[in-house]
């Protein structure tokens, strides 16, 4: 329970600081996780962010990959 909660908790801040962030009038922004929870949840919600650009980084060190997520057109690219 413990671990698998508290890494999903914290997943779910990040988007809600994130949203807030857009809210607040910032155009572009990269969210840097190591979890796939960030991921699909910036998925599910990128139609509420303002922002014109969203990126989600994933992974570390040679493997680090830059997700672009598209606001508006729900697709990654």
């Amino acid at each position: 329970h413990g671990p698998v909660n508290k890494q999903n908790g914290a997943a779910s801040l990040t988007i809600l600081h994130a949203l807030d962030t857009s809210l607040s009038g910032h155009k572009q922004m990269k969210i840097r996780r190591n979890d796939t929870d960030a991921v699909l949840l910036a998925i599910l919600v990128v139609k509420t962010f303002l922002a014109d650009e969203l990126y989600i980084a994933n992974g570390t060190g040679k493997l680090l990959h830059n997700l672009r997520v598209r606001t508006g057109s729900m697709s990654l690219g």
